[in-house]
């Protein structure tokens, strides 16, 4: 880690003991397979010192067995008439000479949150809050307010995206970001994209546009993202402009089961895979996709697929979208069509065929994946906010000593003097 002496001008390395490498102790609500590899990063970036402590809930994916980081799961209850949840972790767990940061999930429905907080500042610890905080940062409902007031007391924040981070800075907080990711296995992914150009370029001009559109949609099954829109746009596509044929992969959450579906497809091919969850079948599916597809409400499905360099269509708009929408720029990596409008998603699906789009974008999705979400490029944010806070709560200053953003140096937004003493910081990037 390299940090610039605002005294000398001059960067110098750090030698790492209590005062710079500090000791976290990270909660969760639960412990999903998709965080384990971020969580084994940030071990090892902090070279050990890091605790997991997780609740009990049931998601997607919960992780069964877990190696290459420190962990322990406590109770979380969530009571269905209050709308509140306790997390008996948040009041049970020693902090004070054990830890000197704790990062927790940032829910203003935990009623918990604030007493743990002050445990925190009893215990002379850091305190950094970790969450979406998407909708409500945004909104001027009392999930807003409370959210803010829980913030004030915190040292440093991380959330998803840029335009949250932004709204937030209003706090006076120092406000980092961690883009949402999942971690896909180098191998795979680049198998997937290698065999995604190489039938790409063995197509003739004459021949590719009579060639079957592959469609892809791997995510839950369920209402809010509008299956039943693509089946209308794909029925009106094969009536329009020719063959399609759509792979359905993910849970069958729809009402009915997803083959209810069937008479929306028309003349259509289309196919339900269930959940897949073998990176090996999913390269290979990824791989004979000319776009990906999620009508509405994507998530980190978005992310999954840019990983594996194919265009993504999903709504213009943010509506139920999560952070993860950021990741999509329109005509680069990806297509928006009118939310809720079957015409609409049918006309980019032609878009989409198109020889140059596919190739070209199917390298942006490259791109972005290995870039700005990348994995590596989460724990960054996550390890600027730990430093930040530890030394907030060590140096008690920043006058001395600023850290250099390694998130995202072209937007020069979030660096260690936002909204603390050091007002001028540069940025820089670490090496």
């Amino acid at each position: 880690m390299i940090l610039l002496s605002e005294k000398s001008g001059k960067r110098e390395s750090v030698v790492r003991n209590r005062s710079v490498h500090p000791r976290v102790v990270l909660f969760q609500r639960a412990l999903p397979v998709y965080r384990v590899p971020i969580f084994q990063r940030l071990f090892k970036r902090l070279q050990g010192a890091l605790y997991v402590v997780h609740g009990s809930v049931v998601t997607l994916g919960a992780a069964e067995t877990v190696d290459g980081f420190k962990h322990r799961e406590t109770g979380y209850h969530e009571s269905s008439k209050l709308g509140l949840a306790m997390y008996s972790g948040h009041i049970t767990l020693p902090l004070r000479g054990i830890y000197d940061v704790a990062v927790f999930a940032w829910e203003a429905r935990c009623a918990t949150l604030p007493l743990a907080i002050a445990r925190c500042r009893m215990a002379g610890l850091g305190v950094v809050l970790w969450g979406q905080g998407f909708s409500k940062s945004s909104s001027k409902s009392i999930g807003k307010l409370v959210r803010n007031q829980v913030a004030l007391a915190a040292d440093a924040i991380v959330v998803y995206d840029d335009e949250t981070a932004k709204n937030l800075q209003q706090l006076g907080k120092p406000v980092f970001v961690a883009r949402n990711t999942i971690q896909v296995p180098q191998a795979q992914r680049l198998r997937a994209r290698d065999l995604r150009s190489h039938r790409l370029a063995q197509a003739e001009s004459k021949t590719f546009q009579k060639r079957p559109l592959s469609v892809i949609v791997c995510t839950r099954l369920q209402q809010r993202n509008r299956i039943d829109l693509l089946a209308d746009a794909s029925k009106l596509y094969a009536e329009t402009y020719g063959p399609i044929k759509v792979t359905l992969i993910g849970a069958d959450h729809w009402p009915g089961g997803i083959k209810s579906l069937r008479g929306r497809f028309g003349s259509a091919e289309w196919r339900v895979l269930g959940p897949i969850y073998d990176p090996d079948r999913l390269a290979n599916l990824y791989a004979n996709a000319d776009l990906a597809v999620v009508p509405d409400a994507v998530g980190l499905s978005l992310i999954h697929a840019l990983a594996h360099g194919v265009p993504f269509i999903t709504a213009a708009g943010l509506g139920p979208h999560g952070p993860e929408f950021s990741a999509l720029k329109n005509g680069q990596n990806g297509l928006l069509y009118i939310r809720g409008d079957s015409n609409s998603l049918c006309e980019m699906l032609f878009r989409g065929k198109s020889f140059q789009f596919l190739q070209d974008a199917g390298h942006a999705a490259a791109d972005t994946y290995d870039g700005r979400y990348s994995p590596s490029a989460m724990v960054d944010g996550l390890m600027a906010a730990i430093y930040k806070s530890h030394w907030r709560r060590f140096q008690k200053s920043d006058e001395n000593w600023s850290y250099y953003d390694i998130v995202d140096t072209q937007l020069g937004l979030y660096h260690a003097g936002n909204g603390g003493n050091n007002k001028n910081a540069k940025l820089q990037k670490n090496n």
